[in-house]
């Protein structure tokens, strides 16, 4: 008889924005003039694109399958200032057949080969978490959201389920976050400023720094 064949399945490792509970994040970032190679830039994109300039942006999908993101850049050029916006969407996408790179995991490096100088930039961010029930809650004095309330001189029957915060301290740049409990999920949405150095960026590394911060202002779920 012969010996059973023992299988073992291969564990499921998250991705970047899995791990971070991280749906989106995106950087606006206006670029002073003489920092930026903007020709250079604007040529390469012709070549990935196969289109004329101006074409204002382009996708970079996941080259790996086990990449959960992909990107959505868009820029505007005007007067020799180049306004960037770099959206990072938490979700797999393959590449089209004749896609080009820049592919997701390395558009930041692409990219820095047109910065000059080694100065960090400032840039907007803008960012949603979802938590899980199970993971992640916030409490109003002591008490978890949603609240049954009444507003008004009506006493109208409302359900407090969300908060607006600015955060005095600014931890890793973040001074706002709305939070809003849903019935299965803990939703967190984030803005801040935020130094960033495209030559040395790391996309794993600003999520987890992000998200280290939120663990600090939500609760661990009670069971």
């Amino acid at each position: 008889m012969a010996d059973e064949a023992t299988t073992q399945e291969t564990p499921i490792v998250p991705g970047v924005f899995a791990k971070a509970y991280c749906e989106s994040i995106s950087y606006f970032v206006d670029v002073p003039g003489g920092v930026f190679r903007v020709d250079g830039f604007l040529s390469a994109v012709k070549d990935t694109m196969g289109k004329e300039v101006p074409v204002s942006y382009f996708l970079c999908s996941s080259k790996n399958e086990a990449t959960d993101y992909y990107l959505d850049v868009a820029w505007r050029n005007e007067e020799g200032k180049l306004s960037l916006r770099i959206g990072v969407e938490g979700t797999h996408r393959p590449p089209d057949a004749n896609e080009k790179e820049p592919f997701a995991e390395d558009f930041f490096q692409w990219l820095s080969q047109f910065f000059v100088g080694n100065e960090p930039l400032t840039a907007s961010v803008n960012a949603d978490f979802s938590y899980p029930r199970a993971v992640r809650e916030v409490r109003v004095m002591l008490l978890p959201l949603p609240l049954k309330t009444e507003i008004g001189p009506k006493k109208v029957a409302a359900e407090l389920d969300g908060l607006s915060l600015s955060l005095i301290s600014k931890p890793e740049g973040i001074y706002k976050l709305w939070i809003t409990q849903q019935p299965n999920a803990l939703k967190v949405h984030l803005v801040g400023e935020r130094a960033v150095d495209f030559k040395t960026f790391d996309l794993e590394r600003d999520l987890s720094a992000l998200s280290d911060t939120l663990d600090g202002v939500l609760e661990e779920a009670r069971r």
